[in-house]
């Protein structure tokens, strides 16, 4: 457990709690085709990211700040008051209109359509504890809202049939799109803790992009004591 008190010898007791506002992220990808049953928050940095159907690859700090493997670390605590997203595509979204083939998203930009999709088969799970099944969160994808990420806009011209566009979000990406939970979540020193993200039909139906996504945990973390 965090030590969060000391008892001095004359009997007062004093604590020395610092709690910051500190997002936790954390970063799985899959490819169009597969099965998504995955697990983030469950790796540190310079280890494997969670993926179905890409090439592995080792992470870095821009895919998660997690500093113990599936778990708050022994001098940590979190109470997380929201959860928020970014959907980057890894691979391009196109279009065949004999005789062309049309891109209408050019990776790392995720169509509208491929978003929704997404939105409609993924569903969410936010586990604590060890040898748990009940989550403390449950919900499908398009529950959540996205409260960070780039603001998408359109060049101001009409595209012509040659030149189709889309650039999916979940939202105008500022706080207050952020779903707030009446009570926030706790998470304990050394608990064990992962988000689990599973298409409830295997695979997510009529995707044509691999996609990256990266999960934020919102909230306040107690800092460790030095």
């Amino acid at each position: 457990m965090a030590m969060e008190s000391v008892r001095l010898p004359n009997g007062d007791e004093v604590v020395f709690d610092e709690w910051l506002h500190f997002p936790q992220y954390s970063t799985i990808e899959f490819a169009s085709t597969a099965a998504v049953n995955l697990r983030a928050f469950t790796y540190v940095a310079g280890q494997r990211v969670p993926s179905t159907g890409l090439a592995t690859r080792m992470s870095d700090e821009s895919d998660t700040n997690q500093v113990a493997k599936g778990r708050m670390n022994w001098d940590e605590s979190y109470r997380v008051f929201s959860m928020t997203y970014e959907v980057f595509a890894l691979s391009d979204a196109t279009i065949t209109l004999s005789p062309n083939t049309l891109i209408a998203g050019e990776s790392p930009v995720i169509t509208a359509l491929n978003l929704r999709r997404l939105q409609r088969d993924l569903v969410i799970e936010l586990i604590i504890g060890a040898d748990i099944e009940k989550p403390q969160v449950r919900a499908p994808f398009s529950y959540f809202h996205q409260g960070i990420g780039a603001w998408a806009y359109g060049s101001g011209d009409q595209p012509d049939g040659l030149s189709p566009v889309s650039y999916g979000t979940g939202g105008l990406p500022r706080w207050c799109s952020q779903r707030r939970y009446p009570f926030p979540v706790k998470i304990g020193s050394d608990n064990v803790m992962y988000l689990k993200i599973f298409s409830a039909l295997s695979t997510v139906l009529g995707l044509t992009q691999d996609i990256r996504m990266r999960w934020y945990l919102d909230g306040v973390k107690r800092r460790p004591l030095g």
